[in-house]
Formats: C-alpha cells, structure tokens, sequence
C-alpha cells in the first residue's frame, strides 16, 4: 500500500507544481511592466530585480496554491481513472479511504504552504517590495519625475520639471518650478532654468539650483511681493518612505496580520470594513485548498464512463452557470453607473486603502477595458454553448463514429481556447493591483 500511496502523491504533486509554475506566472505578468520599469529608469542592478521577482512571488503563491491543489488532484486522478489504474488499485484491496488518506497529506501540506505564505510571508514581501522601490527611486532621482508632469510626491512641495536628462551619479532637470506649501497660508514658490540633483543617501536629495528666483507673498499683506533672484543655491529634498512609516499609515496588503486585526477595532465601521476583509481573505484563500480538494477528489476518483452526453450537459450547464454570475455582476454595475459614459459615477476608496479615494478617470478606463474583454469573452461563451447544444444532439442522433470525431475535437479545442482567454482575464481584471 505504501508504493501505491507514494505513487498517487507523486503523481498528484508533479502536476500540481507544474500548475504552481504556470499559474504564477501568468499573475506574475502582471507586474512584468512595474518590474520592467524598475529596471530601466530607476538603473536596478541584477541583485535588486532578483530581489524584486522573489518579493512578487508570494503575492502570487497566495492564489496559485489553492489552485494548482485543484488542478493536481483533478488531472492526476482523472489520468489514473482514464487508464483503469484506480479500478486496478480498488480491485487490488485498496479502498477509498485509503485514496483519502494519500491526498489528505498532499492537501494538508499545501494548506500549511498557503497559511504561512498568506499569513507570514507575503505581508513581509509585499513591505520589503515597497522598501526596496523606495531605495530604488532615490537612487535614480529621474524615475519618477517625468517631463511637464505636476509631481506631489515629495512631502510638502510639488514640482514641475520642463524636461529631464540623466548623467553619471545625478539628473539634470531644466526648466524647474518648485512650490515649498512648508506653510500653506505662505507658501514659497523657487524658479531655476535648470538644476543638478544628487542623491544624499536612502532619504535625502541635494537639489542645485542654477539661475532662478523666489517668490514669497505675505498672506497679512496682499500687496507685499518679494522677489529674490540667485545664480546658484542648494536646497535638500526629503524622499517618501515606507521605511518608518507606523502602522496607522500602512496599506492593509503590507501590514502583519495581527496588526490588521487591531486596526480594524480602531477605525470607524466603513473603514474597518476594508481591513476586516483583507484579515479574513489571508484565512480565506488559503482554506480554498481544503475546499477545492473536497470538490477535486469525487470527481477524480469518479471512473463512470458515461460517453460524451454527460460532458456536454455539464459544460452547458456550467456555461450557463458562467453566464449567469456575469449577468448578475453586469447588472450591480449597471445599477452603480459603473458603465462608461455620461452617466459614469464611481465615488469608492482604493480596496485596501480605506482613505484614498479612486481616480475616476483611471475607474472608467478600467471599466471600459472590462466591458470589453469580458463582453468578448461571453461572446465567444455564448457561441460555444450553441455549438455543444449542436453536438450534443449531432450525438443523440449517433452521427459521431471512432472514424469520424472531427466536430468534437474542434468543439473541445475552442473551449479550451475560452478557457485559456479566461485564465488571463481573472487575474488581470479581478486580481490586478488598484492602488494607481
């Protein structure tokens, strides 16, 4: 009994590591443009994009480990019961709960994977990410300063830079407006046609300033002016930094669990809403092993060889079923004027981030991306359905043989090509990272 259980785990786990690695790296796509990003304009040396994919990994190991367990058991056991191996193991002594007891290790062990990565570690790299984009950035000061572009990251000022070229070890900006709001009811505005800035450290930039002005108002006295003009003059720049940010100022995605936890007990009812489901989804997701092992067993183990009927009533009725949820969500979108055009409306905080707001403009241009990937995709939906209704009856009729099976295999790929659409799609419009 003990080779046969080894073997089923081996069969099942080889599987289920090939889905981890696909899987992951479809989401990981994702962030192949911030990553790319990185590289080019922030100058990341090879360690550092190293250190960028590993802190992506376990974001994305939160939601291909529940589904590589599906996968595994499902195309593992289907195989062994296609070539009569499970009726063979059966017929040799072997019972059910034995099967059972095989895959239970093999669920529990990726249970435990899944809790430890979603509890522990992928907090922990969603925050060393943000540390590590941070140094990054302050040490190619270009990165995020972009031409004609009103800049507000640095804290308490805003910038506006007419154009932007690098040089060895700084950047020079021509063309430089700078607003200091240090004091909002006085605040400070420099002008310079050009400026070399150098990095000073993790926190600090040195900004040079090269033939300009300043420009300072009274707020006790609307007609007093002044204005001073300089041919060069320093000026440092704080960098924004997650480093020693306190938990109160934290992103829910990289807060530790228990801190997440308390959080939600101090803040109002609206905002703990969204830390209470960021806690919950940490427990969630991972348990989804447990859940999806439960609906991937009968159905692997299930041997019962009801011809091509029972298939095509099932993916129908699944499609349909598809179709269905889409319905509703179309729906609660349509009710919330989440459909672009005039009467957009989308008034919503950032999910994980309950006090900043959503970009309309950013949402409705999501929404019309969604509209029209998932519109496409029921399309091609619908289409396939009629075409299994076809073949279903063209069966019922007998009009398939051994020697001609042409239709089916061609319906069995296009639905495998819908599902393919759909593997890209879930991630990329449902798991895509909102907080730009």
């Amino acid at each position: 009994m003990r080779i046969l259980t080894r073997y089923i785990l081996r069969e099942v786990t080889a599987l289920a590591l090939i889905g981890v690695a696909i899987f992951t790296f479809v989401l990981f796509t994702r962030d192949l443009g911030r990553i790319l990003e990185l590289v080019v304009r922030a100058s990341a040396p090879l360690p550092s994009v190293a250190e960028i994919f590993f802190f992506t990994v376990p974001l994305a190991l939160t939601y291909t480990l529940p589904m590589s367990v599906l996968l595994g058991i499902l195309i593992g056991l289907s195989r062994l019961a296609a070539d009569s191996e499970i009726t063979a193991m059966r017929a040799s002594g072997m019972g059910i709960w034995t099967f059972l007891r095989a895959l239970s290790t093999f669920v529990a062990a990726a249970w435990l994977m899944a809790m430890v990565n979603g509890l522990y570690i992928a907090p922990r790299a969603q925050a060393a990410l943000g540390h590590l984009e941070d140094r990054l950035k302050g040490s190619q000061v270009s990165f995020e300063i972009q031409p004609r572009v009103f800049y507000e990251g640095f804290p308490k000022k805003v910038l506006y830079v007419q154009d932007v070229k690098t040089a060895q070890g700084a950047a020079v900006w021509k063309g430089v407006f700078m607003a200091d709001l240090s004091d909002a009811t006085n605040p400070t505005i420099t002008l310079a046609k050009e400026a070399i800035v150098v990095s000073e450290g993790q926190d600090r930039l040195h900004l040079h300033l090269i033939d300009g002005s300043e420009h300072v108002t009274d707020p006790k006295d609307t007609g007093h002016y002044q204005i001073s003009t300089f041919q060069q003059t320093d000026i440092p720049l704080d960098l924004p930094s997650t480093e020693n940010k306190p938990d109160e100022s934290l992103p829910a995605e990289v807060m530790n669990t228990a801190a997440l936890w308390q959080k939600a007990g101090r803040v109002d009812p609206i905002s703990a809403r969204w830390y209470l489901i960021a806690f919950h989804r940490r427990f969630a997701l991972p348990t989804a092993c447990l859940v999806l092992a439960l609906v991937g067993i009968p159905l692997g183990l299930s041997s019962k060889k009801s011809g091509k009927s029972g298939g095509f009533v099932l993916t129908i009725l699944l499609g349909f079923a598809f179709l269905g949820i889409k319905a509703v969500e179309y729906a609660e979108k349509f009710e919330k004027h989440h459909v672009p055009g005039p009467s957009f409306s989308f008034v919503e905080p950032v999910p994980g981030h309950p006090d900043l707001m959503a970009n309309p403009y950013h949402a409705q241009i999501y929404f019309s991306l969604y509209f029209v990937m998932t519109g496409l995709h029921a399309l091609h939906m619908i289409i396939g359905i009629g075409f299994f209704v076809w073949l279903l009856i063209a069966s019922w009729k007998g009009r398939f043989t051994p020697a001609y099976n042409t239709p089916l295999e061609m319906g069995g790929l296009y639905w495998h090509f819908v599902d393919i659409v759909w593997i890209y799609l879930f991630p990329l419009l449902y798991l895509i990272d909102l907080r730009k």
